[in-house]
């Protein structure tokens, strides 16, 4: 089993803290199970347990109002099976691979649009 793992820090920029409402985890067919983590707490805001990730079912899951704060910290693992054992690269072809979750949060003025440089990949 691989993972991949990436944190997002700094997602409030203006001090004020903003609301995920939804969460899109997204992978290709290697995926496996994902999580998001917020690390202050541990909250899951994204769960899809090992061995349930099903590519052609991808759906975006609606959070009650999650409250990030200026500091906040998360923390995407994605896992991944590679049953053939070949290279697998990190790309935009479904042949390729990726590690993905897109939120929806409010307002979205006073958020960082792009978060997760630092995705590092290894074995489990």
């Amino acid at each position: 089993m691989l993972g991949g793992t990436g944190t997002c820090s700094g997602l409030p920029t203006n001090g004020q803290p903003v609301y995920v409402i939804g969460t899109s985890p997204h992978m290709h067919r290697l995926g496996s199970g994902f999580t998001t983590t917020v690390d202050k707490n541990g909250h899951l805001l994204s769960n899809i347990p090992m061995e349930k990730w099903v590519f052609d079912q991808q759906i975006h899951y609606g959070i009650d109002r999650y409250q990030l704060l200026p500091g906040d910290r998360l923390t995407t693992r994605c896992y991944y099976t590679n049953p053939a054992g070949s290279a697998v690269r990190f790309g935009p072809r479904t042949q390729d691979e990726m590690c993905y979750d897109f939120m929806m949060v409010y307002p979205s003025s006073g958020t960082k649009k792009e978060c997760g440089q630092g995705i590092t990949f290894g074995g489990s």
